[in-house]
């Protein structure tokens, strides 16, 4: 809701630590956002849409659309086929980071760079659009080949033009497919019911688009690989994917609008170096391996009201080959710098994760200084073992 947040906060404080009638509680108790059909980009500076409003976040009048993955698309009937998942290691990389602001360019890309790395199925043009409210849900029954797996399902509208905007997307260690807190091993090749919960969204589709559901064994860098490769088989008719229509009501356009974005004057800041993001994808066409990274910098900054200067430094880096998961390392290095007048102190740290087979091998690097020198410093490696993950 960003600064609308602000006033919505006063009212309910206002109404029930201050006793002050604000008429907050008069009203629906979800007021969502839809986001309405775009084209996919890292970075949106407007996300087109509208508001809605529901008396609770399960008080029904939302109707499920089932559609089945198989032979033929992504279809209203069930598959008389099975589907076999076995995805390469680098499948995921168009996903965007996990926990996204939109400040800079780190969400989801163009979803058809995914070709080739998931299994991908469409449905026929629409001949009618429609709101999806809430989580999409994929069911199947599934066997492994080994005894722990990830399946991630990935769901996206496509436009008239081909392109592909992500709308929502679920991941699953297999192991966790009953309990996240009693996590069990797969029985080899035994199928299993499998539900995967997507994320919450609110999304309009339109006439002349397709939906898209996408199905892979990894998800980097979102997820960590399994540490073994994988080859699951869904039962034939068992894929179901249900999606939570929401059907237009007037009410929704009924709705007291927000008042106008509030909030506090910025404080001054006085720029000394500009910062940047840069974020890249590589591929080494002699080994395959392949390297997302992310730099990010706020440059060189004083806050004037406290005289403080301010400098921060972030490189992330993720690499793995495509048919190796235990190949995957994963290295974070981070410096902070506040400094003022002859006073000074700093932080830089380096961490690196390898997914090995049978562990997580840590390896980390903290370095403190002050305007004398290094005041502290930290080495050390940790094996922690896998357990199902």
């Amino acid at each position: 809701m960003g600064h609308y947040c602000l006033q919505e906060c006063l009212r309910w404080w206002d109404q029930h630590l201050k006793g002050i009638e604000t008429g907050i509680m008069d009203e629906p108790d979800l007021r969502a956002w839809v986001n309405f059909p775009g084209a996919p980009s890292p970075r949106h500076e407007d996300r087109p849409g509208r508001w809605v409003a529901e008396p609770g976040w399960n008080a029904g009048g939302v109707e499920v659309l089932s559609l089945y993955p198989g032979e033929n698309g992504l279809t209203d009937k069930p598959s008389k086929a099975a589907i076999t998942l076995s995805s390469p290691e680098t499948a995921g990389w168009t996903a965007g980071v996990w926990c996204g602001y939109g400040a800079v360019p780190d969400g989801p890309l163009d979803q058809n760079g995914e070709t080739g790395l998931m299994t991908i199925f469409e449905t026929e043009v629409l001949e009618e659009g429609f709101d999806l409210l809430g989580f999409p849900l994929f069911h199947a029954r599934v066997a492994c080949d080994t005894r722990q797996a990830n399946v991630a399902a990935v769901l996206s509208a496509v436009g008239e033009d081909g392109r592909a905007t992500l709308v929502s997307y679920g991941v699953l260690n297999l192991t966790h497919r009953a309990s996240h807190s009693r996590p069990e091993r797969m029985p080899l090749t035994e199928p299993q019911a499998v539900k995967i919960q997507l994320n919450a969204c609110g999304q309009r589709v339109d006439k002349g688009q397709r939906l898209r559901l996408a199905l892979s064994t990894a998800y980097l860098p979102v997820i960590w690989p399994a540490n073994e490769k994988a080859t699951l088989t869904i039962e034939p008719g068992s894929a179901r994917l249900d999606l939570p229509v929401r059907p237009g009501r007037d009410s929704d356009n009924e709705l007291a609008p927000f008042p106008s974005p509030e909030g506090a004057s910025p404080a001054t800041i006085r720029q000394h170096a500009r910062g940047f993001y840069d974020r890249r994808r590589h591929v080494d066409l002699g080994t395959g391996v392949e390297i997302n990274s992310r730099r990010s910098s706020i440059g060189t900054e004083t806050h004037v009201h406290t005289g403080l200067e301010i400098k921060r430094f972030s490189n992330e880096r993720f690499e793995i080959h495509p048919d190796d998961p235990n190949s995957a390392i994963g290295t974070c290095h981070w410096c902070q710098s506040y400094s003022r007048d002859d006073w000074m102190a700093e932080t830089r740290t380096d961490v690196s994760v390898y997914a090995l087979r049978d562990c997580w091998r840590i390896e980390a690097r903290l370095v403190a200084r002050d305007a004398d020198g290094v005041v502290a410093e930290r080495k050390w490696t940790e094996d922690v073992p896998r357990d199902l993950v």
